[in-house]
């Protein structure tokens, strides 16, 4: 059972509490969708089963009126949280960062896995039809650019950003949170993080003045592009064509911190649209 009522992570929709030894459970609000929340145990059961580091999924529970997933209890902190507290290590960390999404993309998704993970366009159109306050002709715009834009057939994490990295002492990462996972475009997934990481300085509530994690955020950013791009290599106007869907995409989550600059990318000119390098690789 739970060990203590403080939680040991917090998120946007869930808190996580140490549950039994060696175990967490991640649960959700009284009125979250049971069926959701199942969706999600198996979509992290689908990342642990394709060889991806995920914390190991033991089953459904109901504590005190509420739904929630018991799986391992992984020692260590997020990347979120270390990049916070020491900007100074935004290098080593976005490489990192950068190996861990092309292992992701590495993995092709077939049948019968396909069928238990959304399609990215069908979920990147749903969330730009829903996107509060984007004008009508932004869009237009990024709908239209949706329907040039490649297909594929990756395994694509869905909201990759360093919150979703756990890192252990001298150890192994591992990745958290599955219930964006979809198959589609790695550079879609991509664009997605950079997105986040052009907002991570927005929100900061750290020490450092506001210049500084700006500063970290960008150069974060920088080596995590390269890098990802030296593994997986791309045309980077593909992830230009990306970008303002991805972050038109992020105004669902109703972050006001975030909406100026999201608006701002997502009203950008958009690059060619074309077949990208490497998502059917």
């Amino acid at each position: 059972m739970v060990e203590t009522r403080i939680p040991i992570g917090l998120g946007a929709q869930a808190e996580v509490y140490a549950w039994r030894p060696g175990q967490a459970v991640k649960l959700f609000p009284e009125n979250a969708d049971p069926g959701e929340i199942a969706r999600e145990a198996r979509l992290s059961l689908l990342a642990e089963a394709s060889g991806l580091p995920v914390p190991r999924v033991s089953g459904l529970v109901e504590f005190e009126g509420r739904s929630g997933i018991v799986m391992e209890r992984l020692p260590g902190r997020t990347m979120h949280e270390i990049l916070r507290d020491q900007p100074w290590r935004s290098g080593r960390l976005a490489v990192i960062l950068a190996g861990l999404h092309a292992t992701i993309h590495a993995r092709a998704v077939q049948e019968p896995q396909a069928a238990e993970l959304p399609d990215q366009r069908n979920v990147l159109r749903r969330r730009l039809l829903a996107a509060p306050g984007l004008p009508d002709r932004v869009r237009k715009a990024v709908l239209e650019a949706l329907a040039a834009l490649p297909d594929g057939d990756r395994l694509c994490h869905g909201d990759f950003l360093p919150a979703n990295v756990m890192l252990s002492p001298g150890g192994p990462a591992a990745i958290i949170d599955w219930p964006d996972a979809c198959r589609g475009d790695p550079l879609a997934d991509v664009a997605r993080t950079v997105a986040g990481l052009r907002v991570y300085h927005s929100g900061s509530r750290g020490r450092l003045r506001p210049v500084l994690v700006w500063m970290a955020a960008r150069l974060f950013e920088t080596i995590y592009v390269a890098t990802y791009c030296r593994l997986r290599p791309f045309d980077r106007r593909e992830l230009a064509a990306w970008l303002p869907l991805a972050a038109a995409a992020r105004l669902t989550l109703r972050m006001d911190h975030e909406r100026s600059t999201l608006l701002r990318l997502a009203a950008r000119r958009r690059g060619p649209a074309g077949a990208s390098a490497f998502s059917r690789r």
